[in-house]
């Protein structure tokens, strides 16, 4: 086992963490989505520091004052959920006017060509502590598996199971008018599955998480008047904290499965009062899935290695897991903009079929009025939005008009149909 001195660097980079994150905590404005860019980013940045900290301590004793840092040991958990949830989120976001496979190829290849990439980065130590190179090949290239000492085979379980995730939600969003229904009961046979052939048993049961990302994104306005509730929110912040108490003793999956969906809906509750901005915390969050990623090889050469480090090489390997994620991030992204892995682009498709033009365009965000003598204020578009896209906000004479937040619009139109105006025009 690898034994740190380490008590005093683990605390300096759990205290800093905090502080980051109290100081870029800042009221949200209304009109503002409770999970959009800006925020999400910066916390999933909070949480790959989380991540970090949770793995190191398997390997940290603390002792004296720094004994409350064994929550980390509890709390990775809880963030990789936190990490599923919106990963489900996002992912219903992007799926909407995409009917074809680009979106599930990129998001695929986004993720096992960066696994790829580490183990390429990691092979000459991995190889040079004396594994086979056709193992090395085999279960950690090709499916994602790495080889433990004891000859067990360990799962790289995160980038298996978000594979699992895109391509079931991809396919029951396209074949099945009851997607959320089955996806739900496809990530509940996946987690049994895993269960009985007790492989990555505490983990798996986390992935519940993403299709109730996919269920708020969904219902979200029947949620957001759901949370409205004093009573109810604060009752969840307590139900979240008692059950995460109770999983520290008890690592039961109907509990886990609990807890993998209050605490997100706690946060996404926590979310529609404030918002989160943090130069530090959200560059963090931009390269979460490579620090994810990388901080596990760093400590698979950590325990080839097998030597006890001082304390301040616990900051170096910080600082190295982050360049490193850099570098990888980088790479995709050049990789990203390469003719057979290009992004979809917001533009319109010009297409040439039978000797007739035919334009195909994706969906533009709708324009309620060009003028202000063209709006009512009758509030219809606001009231029918199924994503509360739309906020009314005063002019400078003091008159309500709609405002569309396009980060949160999905393209439906209901709005346009609703409008007396747009109505007429018609």
């Amino acid at each position: 086992m690898i034994t740190f001195d380490t008590n005093i660097f683990c605390g300096l980079t759990a205290l800093l963490s905090n502080i980051l994150l109290i100081i870029s905590v800042h009221r949200k404005e209304e009109g503002i989505p409770a999970l959009n860019k800006e925020t999400t980013t910066t916390f999933k940045g909070y949480l790959a520091i989380v991540i970090l900290m949770h793995h190191f301590s398997q390997y940290t004793t603390f002792e004296g004052v720094f004994s409350c840092l064994k929550i980390y040991k509890y709390v990775g958990y809880i963030a990789v959920a936190i990490f599923l949830f919106f990963s489900g989120y996002i992912f219903s976001h992007n799926m909407v006017g995409t009917t074809n496979g680009k979106l599930l190829l990129k998001s695929v290849a986004r993720i096992y060509l960066t696994w790829v990439i580490i183990c390429c980065i990691f092979a000459p130590i991995i190889l040079y502590g004396g594994n086979d190179f056709r193992y090395f090949l085999q279960y950690t290239f090709l499916m994602g598996l790495r080889i433990q000492a004891n000859g067990i085979i360990n799962g790289c379980w995160f980038i298996i199971a978000l594979i699992f995730l895109y391509v079931s939600h991809y396919y029951t969003e396209k074949y099945s008018k009851n997607s959320l229904e089955w996806l739900l009961l496809l990530v509940v046979c996946w987690t049994l599955l895993f269960r009985m052939l007790n492989v990555g048993i505490h983990w798996y049961s986390s992935i519940i998480a993403y299709p109730f990302g996919v269920m708020l994104f969904k219902k979200e306005k029947n949620i957001l008047g759901f949370l409205k509730n004093t009573i109810v929110r604060f009752g969840l912040y307590i139900l979240s904290i008692v059950l995460f108490v109770i999983s520290i003793k008890i690592s039961h999956l109907i509990i886990m499965w609990l807890l993998s969906m209050l605490i997100p809906l706690s946060c996404f509750s926590a979310f529609t009062r404030i918002k989160l901005h943090n130069n530090i915390l959200f560059t963090c969050g931009t390269l979460s899935l490579e620090i994810f990623l990388i901080h596990i090889k760093m400590l698979d050469v950590m325990l080839l290695l097998d030597s006890p480090q001082k304390g301040y090489m616990f900051w170096v390997m910080i600082l190295l897991c982050l360049a490193s994620s850099y570098v990888v991030n980088y790479v995709m992204k050049k990789l990203c903009n390469m003719p057979f892995t290009k992004m979809i682009q917001e533009k319109n498709v010009r297409k040439v079929k039978k000797g007739k033009i035919m334009e195909s365009t994706i969906k533009a965000i709708p324009v309620l009025y060009e003028r202000k003598e063209d709006c009512c204020g009758c509030t219809a578009c606001y009231a029918i939005c199924p994503k509360s896209a739309i906020s009314m906000q005063p002019d400078e004479e003091g008159f309500d008009y709609p405002i569309i937040d396009s980060s949160r619009c999905v393209c439906c139109s209901m709005c346009l149909n609703v409008c007396p105006n747009q109505g007429s025009k018609k």
